[in-house]
């Protein structure tokens, strides 16, 4: 179902009839060379209800494009859409505007009257994957043309953004018999500065633009990309600054005493309930050994014993260092 046909080259805009019109077009001799944008099949005029006029493809079998179903919500809110752009000083719609390599269309393209400014309106009533989203919204980004896409609820919550809007209108909605009642619907949206209606959008959408920060799909997944890599590159230079520091502590404990020689002999309590102990290591500086006393008390009131170092003999340097850094701690 779509509201625009090719006839003579000329577009036919199937909202611009009233009753009567649509009538004569379904029983002239125009509607044998009407054709369906894109595909090129024979159109055929219908009508569903009371308000709804469409294209159909005379011979389904005779397409091999894939348009995709549209209800009659659809081609109700594509046309309230094209009602309320055309309504916008500076700006014109176009209905399902064809890609010029005819393998896409756009439901209603936003044109501003001086060329410069283009959006892309897609009411998405159905269900559609995340990557569905990301891959369209980055063709209409790529073709110059801000994508917004008119959704019934929510889309559940995804890293990759694209510019939505919550109407609440579904595929089992009441279609009014003047489809631009659908403008005062909802808005839940933020990124543009408008109203909560959709009508109060699309004119503020246009006059004042977007205030998209997120990019676009390709450009958030290359920003994550690039995030992921430097937070790599930090964690490694990290990695590298630690490693001598783990190395020479490594080294230090290889030349420590074991805590065995360190602190069995070296632990005192007195009558005052002090405690003391001391440990042989080595510096971290210069690499020589030396003591490390502490002295704690927890008696109320009790005296600090007077400590009195003795003077260690420097053990000599080689393979049995730690032998004798752990005979000095004993001794």
């Amino acid at each position: 179902m779509l509201l625009t046909a090719v006839l003579d080259e000329s577009r036919v805009d199937a909202t611009t009839f009233t009753a009567e019109t649509w009538a004569e077009l379904q029983a002239s001799e125009d509607r044998k060379r009407m054709v369906i944008p894109v595909c090129g099949v024979r159109a055929v005029a219908k009508t569903r209800g009371p308000v709804t006029r469409y294209f159909a493809h005379h011979k389904k079998a005779d397409c091999k494009v894939d348009h995709g179903g549209e209800s009659p919500q659809h081609l109700a809110m594509k046309e309230a859409l094209k009602l309320c752009v055309d309504r916008v000083t500076g700006w014109h719609a176009i209905l399902e505007h064809p890609h010029p390599s005819r393998e896409w269309i756009i439901d209603v393209l936003a044109e501003s009257d001086d060329f410069t400014k283009r959006v892309a309106f897609e009411v998405q009533l159905s269900p559609q994957t995340p990557e569905k989203y990301y891959t369209r919204s980055q063709r209409y980004f790529d073709s110059k043309a801000f994508p917004i896409w008119l959704i019934p609820r929510r889309l559940e919550y995804h890293e990759t953004k694209v510019p939505v809007v919550v109407t609440g209108f579904g595929k089992t909605a009441v279609v009014p018999e003047d489809p631009s009642e659908l403008l005062a619907l909802p808005a839940s949206q933020n990124f543009v500065m408008a109203g909560d209606s959709v009508g109060a959008f699309v004119e503020a959408l246009l006059l004042k633009g977007p205030s998209w920060q997120h990019g676009t799909p390709h450009a958030q997944t290359e920003a994550r990309k690039a995030a992921a890599e430097a937070a790599a590159a930090a964690a490694e230079a990290e990695r590298r600054k630690q490693e001598p520091i783990k190395q020479a502590i490594e080294v230090m404990n290889d030349l420590s005493a074991s805590p065995a020689s360190a602190f069995g002999p070296h632990t005192v309590r007195t009558q005052a309930d002090t405690y003391v102990w001391g440990s042989l290591t080595c510096c971290w500086d210069c690499g020589e050994p030396m003591l490390v006393w502490d002295a704690r008390t927890w008696a109320w009131g009790g005296g600090m014993p007077n400590l009195r170092p003795e003077a260690v003999r420097e053990p000599p340097r080689g393979a049995s260092r730690r032998r004798q850094l752990d005979q000095s701690c004993q001794g």
